[in-house]
């Protein structure tokens, strides 16, 4: 139930979660090691309008980045996770900008569920085992700019709408565009 805090510049390794923010807002998370953690590099739930800026969250069992349970309009930029479980998860969350972040050596970079209306813009999401981009349960989330390798993106829904996404070309996988259709007929 914090407002207008900065966490900045702190080491937060070897613990369960690095960073935990609940029920909070404008709250601003930057320049912060958190790596090694039995769960989450940094951890939001309830929290809106935060800011997620250059913070290296490596090696976290679960999730270097996790946004949870109507987490919502917060800005994840500039952040690496690499080596381990997922780089961002995002559960329940909605209307939140993920760029420029690198999530490589994973085993899901970007991982979405019941979460819409997110920007996925910029990233890097390379060496990930099994999926560089999963949206499931999800819909209307827009995906540009990125770049993908060994892996690329999965959808999985239970409605038509969990399939209605904005995926430009120039996303690209192994150095191809991908190419996301809808209401087309043939093509090439």
């Amino acid at each position: 139930n914090c407002k207008n805090v900065v966490v900045e510049n702190q080491i937060l390794n070897n613990a369960c979660i690095g960073i935990q923010i609940a029920f909070s807002s404008d709250i601003t998370i930057k320049n912060n090691n958190c790596s090694n953690n039995s769960d989450h590099g940094i951890y939001l739930c309830y929290s809106n309008n935060n800011f997620i800026l250059n913070n290296d969250c490596t090696a976290n069992n679960w999730a270097g980045i996790g946004l949870w349970w109507y987490s919502n309009n917060n800005i994840i930029s500039n952040n690496n996770c690499l080596d381990g479980g997922i780089g961002i998860a995002l559960m329940d969350s909605n209307n939140n900008l993920i760029s420029n972040n690198d999530y490589l050596n994973n085993l899901d970079g970007i991982y979405l569920y019941d979460s819409n209306n997110n920007i996925i813009l910029n990233n890097n999401c390379s060496n990930n085992k099994d999926e560089s981009i999963y949206m499931g349960n999800s819909a209307n989330n827009k995906l540009s700019g990125n770049l993908m390798l060994e892996n690329g993106i999965v959808i999985t829904g239970l409605s038509l709408n969990d399939y209605m996404h904005e995926i430009d070309e120039s996303n690209v996988v192994n150095g191809k565009p991908v190419y996301y259709w809808k209401n087309v007929n043939g093509g090439r």
